[in-house]
């Protein structure tokens, strides 16, 4: 191969040229490059656009206390022209601040199949203690620029100073 490129100076350019389109066919910069799946939402271009016809509701509204975690339900229902890029984040703290805060986790709204159909469904979070209270917001306009739609109740953690992991700490007493 190097001989022949050395003989016929054409071919060489002419497989440099394709090597650089087909490095410019790569994804945009937002979509590579992310070391979490998270840095892919742009909380500059986030925005409030409160839809009173979506309802958000939620199987349980306390993290109790002796749980490092807890599995929650989140239902919606009144979505008008449901879309593909709807999705849910969980908020933390409750109340923060979404073009300065990203979401703890997400999932896609359309994960449930009556989502896109109905313009309602269901999902659910593992969610471990944050020691704050949390809550779920709706978004709408996908990834690039969301558009927070609604809010669901705070979850409120029951014992936020919780002990939650044993932690061995050496004295130099030996008795």
């Amino acid at each position: 191969m190097a001989n022949l490129l050395a003989r016929n100076p054409m071919h060489a350019l002419l497989l440099l040229a394709c090597a650089f389109s087909i490095s410019s066919l790569r994804v945009s910069s937002w979509q590579q490059d992310t070391h979490n799946p998270l840095e892919r939402i742009n909380l500059q271009a986030s925005f409030h656009a409160f839809e009173s016809s979506i309802n958000l509701r939620l199987n349980s509204t306390v993290l109790e206390a002796g749980h490092s975690h807890q599995w929650f339900e989140l239902a919606w229902s009144g979505v008008q022209q449901p879309s593909y890029a709807d999705w849910v984040g969980l908020i933390v703290p409750a109340g923060a601040d979404i073009t300065k805060t990203a979401p703890a986790k997400y999932q896609i709204a359309a994960m449930d199949k009556n989502h896109v159909r109905r313009g309602e469904g269901r999902l659910r979070f593992r969610l471990i203690h944050y020691r704050a209270d949390m809550q779920f917001a709706f978004f709408r306009g996908g990834m690039m620029a969301p558009r927070l739609a609604a809010l669901s109740a705070v979850i409120h953690v029951q014992n936020p100073n919780e002990p939650l992991q044993r932690h061995l700490a050496l004295t130099g007493d030996n008795t």
